[in-house]
């Protein structure tokens, strides 16, 4: 590497001109420039130039370091010849706790350390081997561009961060891996053209307008300590990736599947939309007023503290669904399997357009944190005598599945015999309407037994064309 400087010298010809001091006229001001020329270790001529405020104490790419900078100073390196790759890396920029207005670098930037920032632009970070990989802003960063991806890099802002873009939407070989961004305040825009994967991690303390993923999250970490307002992402979310919001989640979307996933909302999810499967998910949050999926819905369990008002899937198997508020409208547009449905202040409607098997929709019980349905001493489970469900619709059959309101099971099975109606029968637990389009049944086997139970009432419960009273194995009870 060569790199050579010089101030104020006597003319001489253009040639052999290596560096250079003047001043120019910039709004009635009179504003220092430093210029530093040399050739990086695989022959690319380059061009190390500072404006406004400020000088430049070393000027090696290994370590170039400024001072008295300001938020009117630009630094920036520059590809003049081309004769290696084409590609100028800067090992660090180091300004001190200096502010700086904008920051360009034609290559790979493996370091950082800056007071304020406007403007960063570098073609990537943290591709090059033997540097710090640590980018510390100290305070508010205006908009960082990176189109060359992300790796092994560690990136602290200190304040509020107004934009990361990160990638082209032409590019599709390089993501963001193996790297952890820290940011202290609020966030304006992630935008990420490419996919956040091997063990990444991203943390904002305060709030994000809108988190742009163009791919996929692989085995990736978000968390937001204040609201996320928008969260788009146009592949998949999978392994073992965790999305942590301590506010309200306004508007999620994924065009694909979600699949081995944690995502927790601390208050309200106001609409999600996930293109492909919900599957292997653990989704908890205060409230949710939307959630479509539209795939299946397997393997997959929902927590709702407060209220649920529409949940939507193509198929479910294996879903534990616990509202500790009320279930507005549940709808499935195929089967139904293996499900066990709890709202504790009871359920508007439940619609499943082909068949219900082997599962459990409760009103009135809200089965705690760990998801079981345990009335027994020492349980999480709550009861509630108060509570309506109003509809269930099935336009197939309904095959060894209990429903119950205001009803505590005591054991392992409905219409086993020592049923009992829910806290001290206090209240009204009535349901309105179960309607089977196909047949309600049990195949019978050894020790199971199911039922259609209201604590104070149930108003009708038909099977084909006619009013259905029970069935062996499937029992109809009113306390």
């Amino acid at each position: 590497m060569k790199s050579k400087s010089r101030q104020s010298a006597p003319p001489s010809p253009p040639a052999e001109k290596i560096g250079r001091l003047c001043l120019e006229a910039l709004e009635n001001r009179l504003l220092l420039s430093a210029v530093f020329e040399g050739v990086d270790p695989d022959g690319d001529t380059y061009e190390i130039k500072l404006t406004g405020p400020g000088s430049v104490t070393d000027a090696s790419l290994d370590n170039l370091t400024v001072a008295g900078t300001s938020m009117a100073s630009k630094l920036s390196v520059r590809l003049t010849d081309q004769a290696g790759d084409g590609q100028v890396n800067v090992g660090l920029v180091d300004t001190g706790s200096a502010a700086l207005g904008q920051l360009e670098v034609p290559g790979d930037l493996g370091g950082l350390l800056v007071g304020r920032i406007s403007q960063l632009t570098a073609g990537s970070l943290g591709f090059e081997a033997g540097n710090t990989n640590l980018f510390e802003i100290l305070g508010e960063a205006g908009r960082i561009r990176i189109p060359g991806g992300i790796r092994d890099a560690t990136v602290t802002i200190a304040g509020n961060l107004g934009q990361l873009q990160v990638g082209t939407k032409d590019d599709t070989a390089t993501h963001i891996s193996n790297s952890s961004f820290n940011i202290l305040g609020d966030v304006q825009k992630i935008q990420l053209q490419q996919s956040f994967t091997a063990g990444s991690f991203f943390n904002a303390e305060g709030d994000v307008q809108l988190l742009d993923i163009d791919q996929s999250v692989m085995n990736g970490v978000f968390q937001v300590g204040g609201d996320l307002v928008s969260c788009k992402v146009d592949g998949g979310i999978r392994s073992d990736s965790l999305i942590e919001v301590q506010g309200s989640l306004t508007k999620w979307t994924v065009k694909k599947t979600v699949s081995d996933t944690e995502i927790t909302i601390g208050q309200r999810l106001g609409s999600g939309l996930i293109g492909g499967d919900l599957r292997a998910v653990i989704l908890t949050a205060s409230a949710i007023d939307r959630l479509r999926v539209g795939d299946d819905l397997d393997d997959t369990r929902i927590s709702v503290t407060d209220d649920l008002v529409q949940l939507q899937a193509d198929d479910s198997q294996n879903l534990i669904l616990r509202v500790s508020g009320a279930l507005g409208d549940l709808r499935i547009k195929k089967d139904m399997d293996n499900a066990l449905i709890s709202a504790l202040n009871g359920i508007g409607t439940i619609q499943i357009r082909q068949d219900l098997n082997r599962s459990t929709i409760v009103g009135g019980i809200d089965i705690g944190p760990d998801l079981l349905l345990d009335v027994a001493a020492g349980g999480d489970d709550a009861e509630w005598g108060n509570v309506v469900i109003d509809r269930i619709l099935v336009r197939g059959d309904m095959l060894d599945t209990s429903i119950a309101c205001g009803v505590s099971p005591v054991g392992a099975y409905y219409g086993d015999g020592n049923d009992a109606p829910t806290a001290n029968d206090v209240g009204t637990a009535r349901i309105h309407q179960v309607v089977v389009n196909g047949q309600i049944s049990s195949t019978n086997l050894p020790g199971e037994t199911f039922a259609i139970s209201a604590a104070d009432g149930i108003d009708l419960i038909r099977s084909g064309r006619r009013t259905f009273t029970g069935a062996a194995g499937v029992a109809v009870q009113q306390f």
